[in-house]
């Protein structure tokens, strides 16, 4: 495609694709192929001949008629035998593939290649977020547990989730959002820091009847008998 070509690249392409050379010490060869009014910002538009006219450039014998706005030239390699064509823009876009309507046949399974449907559905939840390899392997252990024994899964959303999240967090010392302010070169920064009061966690686990029995309050000497 050359639409806007200078004079010299063009002189240059058609000289290289036609494999034509010029006599040595020829001065004159270059002048008797360009009219005085020819210069090196001239354009395609400025060389095409009349219609009618003999071509005398070398341009392709496919094009008949001078250039319009918005035509689109497309130029094949030398060795592909095709000549130039030339085309205005409507019937360039017309020949583009997909320009024109083709009556596809509707995919009764875009999911492939997964197995179903579901399957591919898991497949994009699990690229959506970005779950590693133990992740998936885990996510799909449950799915498989929970068709076996589907009367064990009773959750119902992401609201009955939290619920129960917030209920397990009131049995449990709750952590303390502390700021920290830290100097950094002429201002302060401040630092949200997340902790559990050692004292609270220590009554926690008193009162849990499963650890305390596991608590040794006297001190104690143990030996290790090697005979």
């Amino acid at each position: 495609m050359m639409v806007g070509t200078s004079l010299a690249e063009y002189v240059e392409y058609e000289h290289n694709a036609t494999g034509a050379t010029e006599p040595e010490g020829d001065a004159s060869h270059d002048v008797d192929h360009a009219s005085p009014s020819m210069h090196e910002n001239s354009t395609i538009e400025d060389i095409v001949p009349l219609e009618g006219a003999n071509d005398q450039r070398g341009l392709p014998d496919s094009i008949e008629r001078p250039p319009q706005l918005d035509d689109i030239k497309v130029e094949y390699h030398p060795r592909s035998g095709h000549p130039s064509q030339l085309f205005q823009f409507h019937e360039y876009m017309n020949q583009l593939p997909g320009s024109k309507n083709v009556d596809i046949p509707p995919d009764l399974e875009p999911w492939k290649p997964f197995r179903s449907w579901l399957d591919f559905e898991l497949a994009e939840l699990i690229l959506d977020t970005h779950m590693n390899k133990n992740q998936t392997n885990a996510l799909i252990t449950l799915i498989h547990q929970c068709i076996s024994e589907p009367q064990s899964f009773m959750l119902k959303n992401e609201s009955d989730l939290s619920k129960i999240w917030q209920n397990a967090a009131i049995r449990a010392t709750a952590f303390e959002k502390t700021t920290i302010k830290v100097e950094y070169g002429d201002e302060e920064k401040p630092f949200d820091v997340w902790t559990c009061p050692l004292w609270d966690w220590a009554q926690e686990l008193l009162h849990d009847p499963h650890l305390a029995k596991e608590f040794h309050w006297d001190a104690e000497w143990h030996y290790w008998s090697k005979i």
